[in-house]
């Protein structure tokens, strides 16, 4: 098990350095389904460090991956709790 971790961890960091945003994206969303990750956050600060510049459309904001990946981590947590195939 801690090996699929590891795996996930390196695809994640791989997707943030050579992929579209949106892969990135697909790939903590799975992450997420698979794992309590709470790495995701960590990965959504690196990637808002590496590439965030202010965006207008948000009133300058800056941390656009963070915030995403915070709203899908909630999510995940609240719906896993919910759904039957999950022991959490």
């Amino acid at each position: 098990m801690l090996y699929l971790r590891i795996i996930f961890n390196v695809l994640m960091f791989g997707s943030l350095l050579f992929l579209p945003w949106w892969f990135t994206v697909i790939a903590a969303i799975a992450f997420l389904a698979y794992f309590n990750a709470y790495e995701i956050l960590f990965w959504g600060l690196f990637g808002d460090f590496l590439y965030s510049a202010s965006v207008t459309e948000f009133f300058n904001f800056q941390f656009i991956f963070v915030s995403l990946f915070t709203l899908l981590f909630i999510g995940a947590y609240f719906l896993k709790k919910r759904l039957i195939f999950y022991n959490v």
